[in-house]
């Protein structure tokens, strides 16, 4: 296990669980195999509690990626496996005060029980729709940008979707290995399943695109919108590997920064020279956080049971969700964000090329309109 995760207590409990996910990868995808082969979890810096109970159970968590070597095609399902990407975009005005930008968004969200196809689902789990500024003298233009945090939930618990629900198209395909000392299990596709998993979640990456660039020209009309920026942090980088809220990059790519409610969000410029390498289909990738992670406020422990987890003493189900929970929060939130930030580059090499500094945010959790 490649462990860059070493910022607070919260990721040295959900390390120990995350070696064992390994150990049960490299099980299954040596039984699959016939041979002993190997599966490797790279832990980031923002390594932090999923909302979804649903994907810890499984033991996957916020901030990972999991890679592996199998002699056929093969997904574990517990990764709730979706693709999910920050858009950016530089736009020409447009909106000017808090009732425009509301009117747009309630435009978008009625337009969902009427033409359009898309789900509407910025105000779920921690997407977000953002105008903000960016000053001159930085590395990217200045001007105002619309940022868009989205996921294509299109094809998420619905029956041809990939999240491992009751009854979808793959349910009764799935196999489990378990390991009795530790309670954990692993369940996974392989074979035929497993390559129509893979084909659609590769899919995804482009259609989430569409779909993001639609939401920014809807919500801008009128006015002119060009893509800066689009980049996945939650998808299948190639048929061997997830990745959860991690952005895998093909070289120093500026990639944005999530950062907690309220504060600039941050362009980063990779540097090529940490420990974040990796190969990922046959390119020299680099592996950078797409935020900063969500962290309990007191120290953390997982216990896991039949059917859900125990955490810090009471029981969640394995569909349940920790979205509101007071007990967990996104770093930087209790104290600030500018520490955190600076450990994340120290483990994984970049610098701060701009900073895009919040006017308008939706969902709207504060009468400032600033929010994550």
């Amino acid at each position: 296990m490649i462990n860059l995760a070493k910022i607070d207590e919260t990721q040295h409990e959900l390390s120990r669980h995350a070696a064992e996910t390994e150990k049960l990868l490299m099980r299954a995808v040596s039984r699959i195999s016939g041979v002993e082969k190997r599966a490797d979890v790279w832990l980031m810096p923002d390594l932090g509690v999923s909302y979804s109970v649903e994907r810890m159970y499984g033991g996957f968590f916020t901030g990972m990626v999991a890679k592996w070597d199998c002699n056929e095609p093969f997904i574990p399902v517990d990764s709730t496996m979706n693709v999910c990407a920050v858009g950016v975009y530089r736009v020409d005005g447009g909106i000017d005060t808090a009732k425009e930008f509301l009117k747009k968004i309630e435009s978008l969200q009625q337009a969902k029980h009427n033409e359009c196809s898309y789900e509407w689902n910025f105000d779920s789990g921690n997407h977000f729709i953002t105008l903000a500024d960016v000053s001159a003298g930085q590395g990217m233009p200045m001007g105002r940008y619309l940022v868009l945090h989205s996921s294509a939930c299109e094809f998420k618990s619905q029956r041809n979707g990939l999240y491992p629900k009751a009854g979808n198209w793959y349910a009764d395909r799935i196999e489990v290995i378990e390991d009795k000392t530790s309670g954990r299990h692993l369940r996974f596709l392989h074979g035929v399943p497993a390559e129509r998993f893979f084909r659609q979640a590769r899919l995804l990456i482009d259609y989430n695109r569409i779909r993001l660039n639609y939401f920014a020209e809807t919500i801008m009309e009128g006015s002119r919108v060009e893509e800066y920026s689009y980049q996945p942090h939650y998808g299948m980088p190639d048929e061997y590997s997830v990745a959860i809220g991690c952005q895998w990059l093909s070289g120093a790519v500026p990639c944005l920064l999530l950062t907690a409610p309220g504060e600039d969000l941050l362009m980063i410029e990779p540097i090529s020279d940490g420990s974040n390498q990796i190969r990922l289909g046959g390119l020299n990738c680099i592996l950078m956080p797409h935020g900063l992670g969500v962290s309990a406020q007191r120290s953390l422990n997982i216990a896991y049971r039949p059917d859900g987890l125990q955490i810090n003493g009471s029981y969640f189900e394995s569909h349940a969700s920790l979205k509101n929970n007071p007990t967990f929060s996104i770093r930087g939130t209790t104290s600030k964000v500018e520490p955190v930030v600076r450990q994340i580059l120290a483990v994984c090499p970049g610098r701060i090329s701009a900073k895009l500094r919040p006017i308008l945010t939706y969902p709207i959790i504060d009468k400032h309109l600033l929010c994550h």
